[in-house]
């Protein structure tokens, strides 16, 4: 069973804690956590906005939720022990053009596309597809497959 929900929406607590157009607006989201794909654009046409979509939403050791903290937007994404199988999370977003964007999760399935002011990507295993330009870029992970196809400012890379 696939559930969207739309954010504003993440999740009950998400929408308490941050509206939509904070969310949209923001200076850096941060996706933090167990493991997660991403679908990231900035694509100015289109409004800011973040949805997720989470199978087995009944599962409840599947938790998101998210914080403000000053001008960066926290999404927290956990399987809460469950096998990624049985809590898939992908979070679809447009960030505004020239936001930063954080990956800070242990397993991580990431596209990128347009223009972001810092890409940076730490985790155990990383999975990278990037089109558009950045003049920042850090990449850190044990294991890392990448296809970038971006101009970059100078990209640093560790594993």
């Amino acid at each position: 069973m696939m559930t969207r929900i739309a954010v504003g929406a993440l999740s009950l607590l998400l929408a308490a804690r941050v509206g939509a157009s904070e969310v949209g607006h923001s200076e850096k989201p941060t996706f933090r956590g167990d493991a997660a794909k991403l679908e990231q654009t900035t694509d100015g046409g289109k409004s800011c906005r973040l949805s997720l979509d989470r199978r087995n939403r009944s599962d409840a050791s599947c938790k998101t939720g998210a914080r403000q903290q000053g001008g960066e937007l926290i999404l927290q994404l956990g399987l809460g022990g469950a096998p990624a199988r049985r809590c898939e999370l992908t979070m679809h977003g447009n960030i505004c053009p020239g936001k930063a964007l954080s990956i800070e999760l242990k397993a991580a399935c990431a596209d990128l596309e347009g223009q972001f002011a810092a890409s940076l990507a730490s985790s155990q295993t990383l999975t990278l597809g990037f089109q558009g330009n950045s003049p920042q870029v850090a990449l850190a992970a044990g294991a890392l497959k990448a296809d970038i196809r971006a101009s970059l400012g100078k990209p640093e890379m560790r594993s």
